[in-house]
């Protein structure tokens, strides 16, 4: 269905589309009638502000020109368990089939996230893996705005569906309405009022893991290992979309994300880490791993970034990661490319030896099937893989949840983007715990694996509206 004023929903002339809606009773999947409607220009992340309400789950999304919206539930579905990410490509492709009349300027997106583990534990928030398809999603990408509405097809014949068209007409011109008078506006940054640097909890704990960690390299038991580690505020007034304008504000280069299961808990971030993104079947993957702080001067700053080019235990570090994605990649039967040398990813605070590699993507490979082969990658986790994350378990204090798992979205096309979700923090009422980590390998130095991780740790504080 083509871009439609909201004003012919709500006249008389509505008989094509409530014939759609007639079509769909009986049907073995459930159909989901999505609606597009062209906007002004309007921020999403505003619109994400004045739109959702603290019972409704939702996820955000913001890189470059392209930011996302979603707001509530038309279809939705939870997994866990090793098999996770078939479970979840199964049920994307039941949305998918049930998706009626696609052929529009934007496509209806079905945002997901995994958890770092197959089966964390049940207490802690975001315990697991989640696709949904939004019943509102407010996207703006190239200057160009518009609202899609997936709206899920009446299947009892006790509904009228011409009655129940009106009351979604009038529903969406209340939207439509209010995001009108948010044209022209923004949600602007805002200064960040705690004077304090914040610190990682419980260091004589992380300091014996590091150690932990380098014994069992040392003996030749695992080649890497990523160790997480914590801080955690109290923020009683904190503003989830403020803290998200800081964030695209201070690192526009990164990923801004949030995702909220209208719980009062919210995973958010700023991530520098792309795992995937699939447009019109090519794939490209971020190997980043090795990293330096920045320098005070230009002439400082550059003088980081070549030791960082030059130094054999970053580089080895760098080389772990982008193998395993290679060779993962060529498991599933692609052909990855990627330069022989890294390049620097440079951010605010910090820069990364960074390799893009890329492929084409045939049809018969989906990307949730790449994302369940790549996650986690050495960049997060470590290798041998399976091993590592049992020493994980076994050396860190806290639950990972969503840190460093797979979030996106993947629209009904199979264009999709997903992130490593670092430089992040969980929000549970007024706690905040954020996350970081840092890789271990043979020559690591504890002194300086904890000052990554508390360097790390800045950024994202210095960014939240408290």
């Amino acid at each position: 269905m083509t871009v439609t004023s909201y004003r012919y929903l709500l006249s008389d002339d509505s008989k094509a589309i409530t014939a759609l809606l007639k079509t769909q009773r009986g049907r073995s999947v459930r159909q989901i009638i999505s609606l597009e409607f062209a906007l002004p220009d309007v921020d999403p992340l505003l619109a994400l502000q004045v739109l959702c309400s603290k019972s409704q789950p939702y996820f955000y999304w913001e890189q470059g020109d392209r930011s996302i919206a979603m707001i509530g539930t038309a279809a939705q579905r939870s997994f866990t368990g090793a098999d996770r990410f078939a479970a979840a490509q199964e049920y994307l492709q039941e949305i998918v089939d049930g998706v009626a009349s696609r052929t529009r300027s934007f496509k209806p997106a079905i945002y997901c996230r995994f958890p770092f583990f197959d089966a964390p534990a049940s207490s802690v928030p975001f315990a697991t893996s989640h696709l949904c398809l939004p019943q509102w999603q407010i996207e703006r990408r190239n200057g160009r705005c518009a609202l899609i509405v997936n709206v899920p097809a009446a299947r009892s014949r006790s509904i009228s569906e011409e009655k129940s068209l009106k009351v979604i007409g009038q529903e969406i011109a209340v939207v439509i309405d209010r995001l009108e008078r948010l044209s022209g506006q923004t949600l602007s940054p805002t200064p960040h009022r705690s004077t304090r640097k914040i610190s990682i909890t419980e260091q004589d704990n992380l300091e014996n893991s590091i150690d932990l960690a380098l014994q069992a390299i040392a003996q030749e038991q695992i080649q890497k290992i990523v160790l997480a580690h914590t801080a955690e505020v109290t923020a009683p007034n904190l503003s989830i979309p403020s803290s998200l304008a800081n964030l695209r504000d201070r690192h526009p280069h990164c990923y801004t994300f949030a995702t909220s299961d209208g719980l009062g808990n919210c995973f958010l971030g700023a991530s520098p880490e792309r795992l995937v993104t699939v447009q019109d079947g090519l794939l490209i993957a971020d190997a980043l791993a090795g990293s330096a702080p920045r320098g005070r001067s230009p002439l400082l700053d550059r003088q980081l970034g070549e030791e960082l080019l030059a130094d054999p235990k970053e580089q080895h570090e760098h080389r772990l990661v982008r193998n395993f994605i290679a060779d993962s990649l060529v498991d599933l039967g692609l052909h990855p490319q990627w330069s022989t040398a890294p390049r620097l990813l440079q951010l605010a605070n910090i820069q990364h030896l960074w390799t893009p590699i890329r492929t084409v993507l045939p049809m018969g490979v989906s990307p949730l099937t790449v994302v369940g082969a790549l996650h986690p990658t050495p960049a997060v986790a470590g290798l041998p893989r399976d091993l590592a994350c049992a020493k994980i378990r076994e050396y860190e204090q806290v639950d990972r949840s969503l840190y460093a798992s797979p979030l996106g979205w993947i629209d009904v096309d199979g264009d999709c983007e997903f992130v490593v979700g670092i430089r992040s923090a969980l929000v549970t009422g007024d706690r905040v715990r954020l996350y970081a980590g840092a890789g271990i390998v043979a020559g690591s130095q504890v002194s300086k694996e904890v000052a990554e991780i508390q360097l790390k740790l800045q950024p994202l504080y210095q960014s939240l509206s408290i």
